[in-house]
């Protein structure tokens, strides 16, 4: 037995190319038997932003060829009731993307005429890449060795991921290129690739904004991971600056055609998702807690914000916690805790990213979120995926269960430091 995943292993290509293969055929079967999701919300809205960009309307100007945008939101293409019902509404959410999301919706509408099914072949294709270069995180950079656990490992992170599958072919979405996006960039920062690394953080950030959440990884990879950041060597100094610049450019680029109406569409976003006043929908692990404790949720958050915070702060200022962990944190508290009205398939942006460069930090705890994702993922969803339905009371009693475990990472940071610190002490004490 140990031959054989000797064999599978050691031949890195035979094993990338299958991954890739057994991702793609799994998805075109729920794609080509789930066609009613054809309609998706989502998916509709996505191909409503597609037809502005081929109509070559601003989707952020709604006072841009208004008799031409009308005609788009009576049509039979993308047509859903609620999100059709008013001019205001339909604009709305025909523009909710940035810009980088609209031209890669515009290109799909442009080869397939709107057709729903070739927009879930697109994003098909593109989660099949995503698997296989997770597949490639973990044989590279985790140095998995040939065993049925890893070979469960590579499945369940892969091409059998049950979020994945669940909320980006069985319900069509889009954010497997944004977690594509962002490990790529890291990925070439590694190799200090940093021009095609800068690509594909501009990229990442234009695509959904999520990507400056991993500027600080990226340099810090790509300055040599520096004791002291703020002890740099005058090279280092210049790498960075360089690399700012260049993310900025290829950032920037993608918004120039657009400004300023798309920020408005941002800030306006980014009100509806955050604040006191905004009340946890969908998949928020706060739609527990309001359920829970109607009255008393926002204190609890309030806590729960503030301990977890210091926490980090804690192990960061005065136990040297690397800063690629640091950034993970905010990535997570962003995009799986502050965010109040997030699904599943944007909370999978934080958790993904999380986990699989939380080798960086610990390869061990790495692994504790990674079977956390695989095996309470494989229980909760895909019972879902056979049903082909969505239930978000499970997407945020999984976020929160991730949510915790990896927020707790600075307790077993300090328990291990404590242990090792009272083991050398012994040693010193023994060697006399």
């Amino acid at each position: 037995m140990n031959h054989w995943f000797a064999k599978i292993f050691s031949k890195k290509r035979y094993l990338l190319s299958l991954t890739f293969i057994v991702a793609l055929v799994i998805r075109l079967f729920f794609i080509f038997n789930t066609q009613h999701q054809n309609e998706a919300i989502d998916l509709n809205i996505y191909r409503d932003g597609g037809q502005l960009i081929t109509n070559c309307i601003n989707p952020y100007d709604y006072n841009d060829n208004v008799e031409l945008r009308n005609q788009l939101r009576q049509d039979s293409l993308a047509y859903n009731l609620w999100v059709c019902e008013t001019q205001e509404r339909w604009d709305y959410y025909a523009s909710s993307n940035l810009p980088l999301s609209l031209l890669y919706y515009g290109l799909i509408d442009k080869v397939s005429n709107g057709n729903s099914n070739i927009y879930r072949v697109f994003f098909a294709v593109i989660d099949s890449i995503l698997a296989t270069l997770i597949v490639l995180i973990l044989i590279s950079f985790w140095q998995l060795k040939p065993s049925l656990t890893s070979l469960i490992l590579i499945l369940g992170l892969g091409s059998l991921s049950p979020t994945l599958l669940l909320w980006g072919t069985v319900y069509p979405e889009d954010k497997g290129l944004q977690i594509l996006l962002m490990l790529l960039a890291i990925i070439f920062a590694v190799d200090k690739r940093w021009v095609v690394s800068a690509l594909m953080l501009g990229c990442s950030i234009a695509f959904k904004g999520l990507g400056v959440f991993i500027i600080p990884i990226c340099i810090f990879l790509i300055i040599d991971k520096p004791k002291n950041i703020f002890k740099l060597k005058i090279e280092q100094v210049k790498r960075l600056i360089l690399y700012l610049v260049l993310t900025f450019i290829f950032t920037f680029v993608w918004f120039i055609p657009y400004i300023p109406d798309v920020f408005e569409m941002m800030k306006l976003r980014m009100a509806t998702n955050i604040g006191g006043e905004v009340i946890p929908e969908h998949g928020s692990i706060w739609v527990i807690m309001m359920k829970a404790f109607p009255s008393n949720w926002a204190v609890i958050k309030t806590i729960f914000l503030l301990s977890i915070v210091v926490l980090w702060s804690y192990v960061f200022i005065f136990k040297k916690l690397n800063i690629i962990a640091l950034s993970l944190f905010f990535l997570v508290l962003f995009v799986d805790i502050l965010l109040l009205k997030g699904s599943m398939d944007r909370m999978n942006i934080g958790i993904i990213i999380s986990m699989l460069f939380f080798y960086f930090i610990d390869v061990k705890y790495a692994k504790i979120l990674a079977w956390y994702t695989i095996v309470i993922g494989a229980y909760l969803y895909y019972k879902l995926i056979m049903q082909v339905r969505i239930d978000e009371t499970i997407d945020a009693m999984y976020t929160l269960g991730y949510v915790l475990l990896f927020c707790l990472y600075p307790i077993y940071y300090l328990a291990k430091k404590n242990k090792s610190e009272i083991n050398t002490e012994e040693n010193i004490k023994n060697s006399y």
